[in-house]
């Protein structure tokens, strides 16, 4: 038997081998396995290296996220943090790698850069959240936080719908300016800068990325007929707006109970878990109903899957293997 070799990918051979577009498929592709049964998903670990203030003090978080992909066969981890501290550091705040193994002998098949293909398929995991459950004529966009998640997000979704606008605000107005620049050259769209995360909401669509431990989303704010997409696994939304929406929508039942603005406020008896509506999987594969219409407000709050993470990275070594992409090394 011949040992595989392990390809290597650094975030310039990624970008080389995959599209948002393939990205936003994939994504998709993998919300219907999972509601067919056909993903083996535990929810993320998350390891606390000082960011809720305790010892050992560094001001970040490292996820564990493994996962079974039943149609393509394979197996695979993210390693992903939070590293509040490189701001002042040339370097990401988000960092990661992500390993795939063969299902059956556990030899490795790739390792690569995940912080990339973090921000990739969180852009594309809202725009699938948009297309099943925002209103079909929406015309606007509003954003909270000038990131580089949110970067992927106005690209994605502007795949989806023809925006007409997009409302964008973060705490650093720079930071608004400089995205809205950058963007202006990649989406045929009018942005606007607001003063304050409330002028955001006036938008058929609003999405936060944000670190923030306070609200960032308010609910006497939200119009009727929004979709609200919260991707951070903070306290992005008020409890008010727990209480008003329609339907409140997870990507993962389970790591909603433990991680995120949801678990808080079930904690604290604001809500009840059966005020949860559905998780994304049982909209896509028609097993329950996505918006009812135009003017329900509807809340997704996708906080991350590594099921979605281990089939886009697949897609990139699969791809890699008819091109000269990427390095081999041989572990055995």
């Amino acid at each position: 038997m011949q040992l595989l070799d392990t390809k290597l990918f650094s975030i310039k051979d990624i970008e080389k081998l995959i599209t948002l577009d393939d990205c936003i498929k994939i994504v998709e592709r993998v919300y219907k396995l999972h509601g067919n049964k056909k993903i083996v998903m535990p929810a993320k670990l998350t390891m606390d290296l000082g960011e809720s203030g305790k010892w050992p003090n560094y001001n970040s978080y490292v996820n564990s996220m493994p996962g079974y992909i039943g149609d393509i066969d394979v197996s695979g981890v993210k390693i992903v943090g939070g590293f509040w501290e490189n701001t002042s550091r040339p370097l990401p705040s988000i960092m990661g790698t992500i390993s795939l193994l063969d299902s059956s002998s556990g030899e490795f098949l790739a390792i690569m850069e995940g912080s990339y293909i973090t921000s990739l398929r969180t852009g594309a995991q809202a725009a699938v959240g948009a297309k099943y459950l925002a209103k079909k004529n929406s015309r606007i966009l509003g954003i909270i936080g000038a990131g580089a998640q949110n970067r992927f997000t106005v690209q994605a979704i502007s795949k989806i719908f023809e925006l007409e606008k997009i409302l964008i605000f973060d705490i650093n107005k720079e930071s608004s300016q400089k995205f809205c620049d950058d963007m202006s050259k990649l989406v045929d769209v009018n942005f606007e800068i607001c003063n304050t995360s409330s002028d955001v909401m006036n938008a058929d669509i609003v999405v936060s990325a944000t670190n923030s431990k306070e609200p960032v989303i308010f609910g006497d704010k939200i119009i009727p007929g929004s979709l609200i997409i919260a991707l951070g696994s903070y306290r992005e939304i008020d409890a008010n707006t727990c209480k008003i929406v329609d339907k409140i929508i997870v990507d993962h039942l389970e790591q909603a109970l433990h991680r995120g603005v949801l678990k808080d406020y079930i904690n604290e008896n604001i809500i009840q878990i059966d005020d949860i509506y559905s998780d994304i999987f049982d909209i896509l594969i028609n097993k329950k109903s996505g918006r009812s219409n135009d003017n329900e407000i509807i809340m997704f709050n996708p906080i991350g899957i590594g099921s979605t993470d281990i089939a886009v990275a697949y897609y990139i070594y699969n791809v890699s293997l008819k091109t000269s992409v990427g390095s081999k090394f041989k572990f055995i």
